[in-house]
């Protein structure tokens, strides 16, 4: 695995592919997440792996370095199992096994070749790596540290949410010669995933955004989810630092192990005062608030233009980082009010006379509580109509958590709720109970459903926020701009 890099390509027609270019790895990687994407659609799909060497200035800390570990791959065809690799490994030969057939295929199957050179050094160094983890807001509190970092060097980030073991190879080998610094996002959703992900990356330092229930049908309790999460810090050296949040209910677990600094931060000032970084006088409106830093006792007004508490606590996270890497105060106070925002996060538009907030990216219990948090301070005297929909991957919590978010939206204002998907009936019935009146109450199995309902129920002046799981695909109930 150390003499050359491994990746896994798809093979459609029986052709082989080789390369010594660098850039058409990440070709052969859209490939391989396209294969397993639909491999229980399409038509019968092999999978081979293929050996790349290449000679390249690049980071020394990733040279040598197998890119993507050959996890198991499942191929279907017509709804059976008809392939099931594994990684196989035979003397110099590495590959997958077909433990359906027992047929081997290796690198020399694929291409036989040999390996003729290394990265070299970049004659710069290494670039400094931050990693960034956690339940929720691991994409914002990347994009803020990296726009924030970028006023010391050459920064690189992970590409939209690329976090797993596909993407996070993806964001290394596209990294230029010169980059000073990485800010590399790695996400999980089953047990077992981030410790590779982390010996991947390689981190120079850490930020853990929160832990929550997502994904808690894998893991099952949210204390699982802190050990998984806790991997990360546990990856960073002695000498890097770690970005915690102290008034996190699992902050114990997630430092236990750590041999890094930690330094904290703190959104919640009654909850955990004595953090190194505290947020005080806070907005959630427009996002700004007092920054007080116990290293030399000042406070300063930072505004973020990003509403809601759980905004507020990524860009916390994302400040007290920069600091640690000397970003000076006046630098991000200025970078601060220039986050470029992200696709399908808090987007706003007026559109048919009402106020439209496309947060439909994803969702999980905690973060829709923020999000109608938020909401509720948004074009206040406005109606509020919450278009919320299903959460996934919580297993046998779901129900309830789902009457979690129902209280929530009846507590938090909430005139009109438009309940979206199977799972979010349970929702709708719970603010019935929670004192939402029922003829304000709506429900659609879909988004494109939940459309066509927003079209006869939403009139000018409305405020309106979408918000769901990805594959809920809520942003198709947007009308056209």
């Amino acid at each position: 695995y150390n003499d050359f890099y491994t990746v896994v390509t798809n093979n459609w027609a029986g052709e082989k592919y080789w390369t010594r270019d660098f850039a058409s790895i990440n070709n052969v990687l859209n490939n391989l997440a396209d294969t397993v994407r639909y491999s229980r659609t399409r038509t019968k799909t092999a999978i081979y792996p293929l050996a790349i060497c290449a000679s390249r200035t690049g980071p020394s800390k990733y040279g040598n370095h197998s890119f993507i570990r050959l996890y198991s791959f499942q191929i279907w065809e017509s709804g059976r199992l008809i392939h099931y690799f594994l990684p196989w490994k035979s003397g110099d030969d590495i590959g997958l096994k077909d433990v359906m057939t027992g047929e081997t295929f290796t690198s020399a199957t694929a291409t036989p070749f040999t390996c003729g050179g290394d990265i070299t050094d970049d004659p710069q160094g290494d670039p400094f790596v931050l990693g960034v983890t956690g339940s929720a807001g691991k994409t914002t509190t990347k994009e803020i540290s990296a726009h924030l970092l970028g006023a010391l060097g050459p920064t690189v980030r992970t590409r939209g949410n690329w976090n797993n073991d596909l993407g996070l190879p993806k964001s290394i080998l596209a990294m230029p010669p010169g980059t000073r610094y990485a800010v590399l996002e790695a996400g999980t959703n089953h047990p077992g995933e981030l410790a590779p992900l982390a010996a991947l990356m390689r981190p120079d330092a850490a930020i853990v955004t929160n832990v929550g229930p997502v994904h808690i049908g894998n893991f099952g309790t949210e204390a699982a989810i802190a050990r998984e999460k806790g991997e990360l810090p546990r990856a960073v050296p002695a000498e890097g630092f770690v970005v915690l949040d102290a008034a996190l209910p699992h902050f114990d677990e997630l430092r236990d192990g750590v041999a890094a600094r930690v330094v904290t931060t703190s959104s919640d000032a009654e909850r955990a005062p004595d953090a190194d970084f505290v947020a005080r006088n806070v907005d959630l409106a427009d996002g700004s608030f007092d920054l007080f830093d116990r290293a030399d006792g000042s406070t300063r007004r930072l505004a973020t233009g990003l509403p809601g508490r759980h905004q507020i606590a990524d860009a916390l996270l994302a400040v007290a980082a920069a600091r640690q890497l000397g970003v000076g105060w006046d630098e991000i106070a200025a970078r601060l009010r220039t986050v470029p925002r992200v696709s399908l996060r808090w987007e706003e538009s007026d559109r048919v006379g009402a106020h439209w907030i496309n947060d439909a990216y994803n969702a999980n219990p905690a973060a829709m509580e923020s999000a109608l948090e938020a909401f509720a301070r948004v074009l206040p005297g406005a109606r509020h109509v919450a278009v919320l929909g299903d959460m996934g991957e919580l297993g046998d919590a779901a129900e309830a958590l789902h009457r979690r978010v129902g209280r929530a939206a009846a507590a938090r204002g909430v005139d009109v709720l438009v309940a979206v998907g199977p799972l979010s009936e349970a929702l709708a019935d719970e603010a019935r109970l929670a004192g939402l009146p029922a003829t304000d109450i709506h429900l659609a199995p879909d988004a494109l459903a939940a459309r066509d309902l927003l079209a006869r129920l939403v009139v000018p002046g409305d405020a309106v926020l979408l918000k769901a799981s990805r594959s809920m695909g809520l942003e198709r109930a947007l009308p056209p701009a």
